[in-house]
């Protein structure tokens, strides 16, 4: 069993024991009142809903709205709502009714085509922005879907990352742990990763901040020079999760939000703490609740072996992909899909484990300026969402069962999720949510 690094200075309870003695507290008299089921002593009920509006994603329908896999959603200033369907390299633009309005993307490598897209940002005035991780770029496009340019990255700005988020400066926000490496070489595993902003008007890529990743030994193939002879780099975006001999449950992961004034909100730990820097990098605040992390017994390693197992059946949990650098170009390949599959079931059944459960599970920004920060629960089940203030003030807690973080926040309260129906054709259901503090 692992041991963590940035461990709590104050005694830690079992979650079972912080469940019990919460609800005892609750029923005694002269407590107050009960607790929602899923808060803790100390949380704020919040009565938050969420209105459908409308819903787009179908197996019969044009073929506009048969996707085949959804990326990312994002909302501009209007809320114009856009859907990235990387199978189908392009991104689908609707009305703020959810009318269809235009496709934006084909598949190529002339300008404005895309080759791997990966993540889609969107600027308020419905700029599209499609991070292409074949083309190691960011293409632009007008909000009438017409190509704008090309934004290409260096070996320092790394390259278009799946945890990119877009900066009211006019950049992206992004980070992810590339590994380059070339023939005969071993690369080690860093125990920090930059939180970097990438300028698209191509003035270059600056870093924010440094966070923490826990330390990991890495078993890579040897690659070997081409015949030819030359160098060949790869670089593998691990993204906080993978990569190694072994996996490793309940390991502490990077979770990143930008709030609307420019600041940057960063979570590197097992612990409620939220580091907040400037666009400039320093230091600001730090965000923190009184939370313990829940302890990790044999009970909370057998669920997290099945949820992985059924993530995996599900297809949720999907292939590294890598980046070949060679004399001929940047070329994408990842692992036989079906061996990979076999190799991780096998992963999953020696793996090992942190020894508590990271308080965070997702971090988030709305218009509005407000933090959505979801709390860890068991395995399999939902944790309650904080909100906080632009400030850090515990403004409440939404109870499990209740509104989510969604994929996208929208104007006057639009939210967008990506979900999937019984027969897993992936949709996304558009709410307008009411009841915020």
């Amino acid at each position: 069993m692992r041991r963590q690094a940035h461990r709590p200075s104050l005694p830690r309870w079992p979650a079972s024991a912080l469940g019990i003695l919460s609800t005892l507290a609750a029923l005694l008299p002269g407590c107050g009142e009960v607790i929602p089921e899923g808060l803790a002593d100390g949380d704020a009920a919040l009565d938050v809903s969420a209105t459908e509006l409308y819903r787009v994603g179908a197996l019969d329908g044009e073929e506009w709205e048969t996707f085949a896999r959804i990326a990312r959603v994002r909302f501009d200033g209007e809320g114009r709502l856009y859907i990235l369907d990387p199978g189908r390299h392009s991104v689908v633009v609707l009305s703020p009714e959810g009318e269809y309005l235009r496709t934006v993307g084909t598949r190529g490598e002339g300008p404005g085509e895309l080759r791997s897209p990966t993540t889609l940002e969107v600027m308020e005035d419905g700029t599209i922005v499609i991070g292409d991780m074949g083309a190691r770029a960011y293409v632009l496009y007008a909000s009438d879907g017409s190509y704008l340019r090309s934004v290409p990255l260096t070996d320092a700005d790394g390259f278009p990352s799946p945890s990119s988020l877009f900066h009211p400066s006019g950049g992206i926000v992004t980070w992810g742990i590339s590994l380059t490496f070339g023939p005969g070489q071993q690369p080690s595993f860093p125990t920090e990763v930059p939180i970097r902003l990438t300028s698209l008007d191509g003035s270059g890529t600056a870093t924010l901040a440094e966070a923490w990743v826990p330390p990991r030994n890495l078993d890579l193939p040897v690659i070997r020079a081409p015949a030819g002879g030359g160098s060949v780099q790869m670089r593998i975006a691990v993204g906080g999760g993978g990569g190694g001999p072994a996996l490793t449950g309940f390991e502490p992961r990077i979770h990143t939000a930008v709030l609307p004034d420019g600041r940057v909100a960063v979570v590197d730990s097992t612990l409620y703490r939220i580091a907040v820097y400037d666009p400039t990098g320093s230091t600001g605040d730090t965000f923190e609740r009184s939370i313990r992390p829940q302890l990790v017994g044999e009970v909370e390693q057998r669920l997290e072996r099945e949820r992985r197992l059924a993530d995996l059946a599900s297809g949720a949990t999907a292939p590294p992909t890598m980046l070949m650098m060679g004399g001929g170009g940047a070329t994408l390949t990842g692992p036989n899909e079906e061996e990979w599959r076999r190799s991780q079931e096998e992963r999953i059944a020696t793996m090992e484990f942190w020894d508590e459960i990271p308080v965070i599970q997702a971090l988030a920004s709305d218009v509005e300026g407000r933090l959505w920060v979801e709390r860890s629960a068991l395995p399999g089940e939902e944790g309650p969402v904080d909100l906080l203030s632009s400030g850090g003030s515990y403004l409440g807690s939404i109870p499990p069962g209740s509104v989510r973080i969604p994929a996208a926040f929208g104007p006057n309260g639009l939210a967008a999720y990506i979900e999937e129906d019984e027969l897993e054709i992936p949709f996304v259901r558009v709410v307008r949510l009411t009841g915020l503090p």
